[in-house]
This record gives C-alpha cells, sequence and structure tokens, in this order.
C-alpha cells in the first residue's frame, strides 16, 4: 500500500518483536528485500530464531540478505543490552556511538518504534523517553565523525572480520543512571 501510494519500494526489513526464523530471509531475499535487522543480540532467549548467535555482531550475509545486527553495549554481569530508544538511556546510545566510531565501525544499528514516544496505555506522552530521544538526536547532530543513514542512502554491508564485533564496556554511573531514569518513567507513564 505504502508504494502503491508513491513511497520507494523497501529494501530493509525487522520483524515485529524480531520474530523471525532463517525462513523469513529466504523469504525477504525471495520478494528482492537485501537486508534485515531482526537479529538481536543483546536479547538472549527472545522471539527470534535467526541461526545466529550473541556474538555475530557485525553485518553478515545470511540466507540471501544481509543481516545488520541491533546494536547493543555491555551491562554488569556480562550481559548484553540492546539499543532500543526505551532500554537504553540517551548517554548510553551516545557513548556506544562513539565508541562504535573510535573503534573504526561502520555502523551502529539502533530501534525505535513510534508507539515508545508514548505511556503504556498509549494516551498520553512519555515525556522521559521523548527527552530521552531528543537528546540523542541532538548529540548525533554534534558528534565528529559521525552520520545518520538509512538502509538506502547508506546501506550497510557485511563484514570482512570474523571476530565479535567489540561492544561498549559497562560503565557504573552510566547504567545506574539509566535505572534511576526507567524507574521514572515507569512510576510516571507505565500503566496510564
Amino acid at each position: 500500500m505504502l508504494v502503491a501510494a508513491g513511497a520507494p519500494a523497501p529494501v530493509a526489513f525487522r520483524a515485529g518483536n524480531y520474530g523471525a526464523n532463517d525462513d523469513t530471509l529466504r523469504a525477504l531475499a525471495h520478494l528482492g528485500l537485501h537486508y534485515d535487522s531482526s537479529h538481536t543480540p543483546g536479547i538472549a532467549g527472545g522471539a527470534c530464531r535467526i541461526s545466529l548467535g550473541r556474538d555475530d555482531r557485525r553485518p553478515v550475509r545470511h540466507c540471501g540478505v544481509t543481516e545488520v545486527p541491533v546494536g547493543c553495549i555491555r551491562t554488569f554481569g556480562g550481559g548484553l543490552r540492546h539499543a532500543q530508544v526505551t532500554a537504553i538511556s540517551a548517554r548510553e546510545m551516545l557513548a556506544a556511538i562513539r565508541h562504535a566510531r573510535d573503534h573504526g565501525l561502520s555502523s551502529f544499528t539502533m530501534v525505535s518504534h513510534s508507539f515508545e514516544l508514548l505511556c503504556r496505555a498509549r494516551a498520553r506522552v512519555n515525556r522521559v523517553v521523548r527527552h530521552r530521544f531528543e537528546r540523542l538526536c541532538r548529540g548525533i547532530a554534534a558528534m565528529e565523525g559521525v552520520e545518520s543513514g538509512t538502509y538506502a542512502s547508506h546501506p550497510p554491508r557485511p563484514s570482512a572480520r570474523q571476530e565479535p564485533r567489540p561492544v561498549l564496556p559497562a560503565a557504573g554511573l552510566r547504567e545506574g543512571l539509566r535505572l534511576a531514569e526507567q524507574f521514572v518513567s515507569n512510576r510516571l507513564y507505565g500503566a496510564r
């Protein structure tokens, strides 16, 4: 319907709730879509059933498409947290982007949903998340050596490197501030 309304043909896909598998990727390739970003190393045991693991954090050719994993950061205890606007703070997202830039990584994929800017009941704006998103946008615009892009304008390329992509190390202050921010957001916007 979007193409019929004048939008360009899509080139990328991400499954809702990251719920894709290898058959999904083969179907995308058959339809002519070149990129997928459903693989999320920061969510172990989630709905994604693509046959890639937590260490597969670089763009890679897989089942006929370029799989572009959602970025992640390290948490205390050695875990990973996915780069989604409601999952990590603006401070963490900007630090992760600087980390990717400083390590010569060509891209860092973040995820957002339009409804994330609303309270859980979707009746009013979640000002905490809106502020986080606005701070992220200002930070990217001001960051030297970084630019935003789309799969059409700046398509990610599969990496020739085999070792896991480095991730931003855990930092107590960043993580603590995010937990406090999310506590406030959940109290103010969680149930209403």
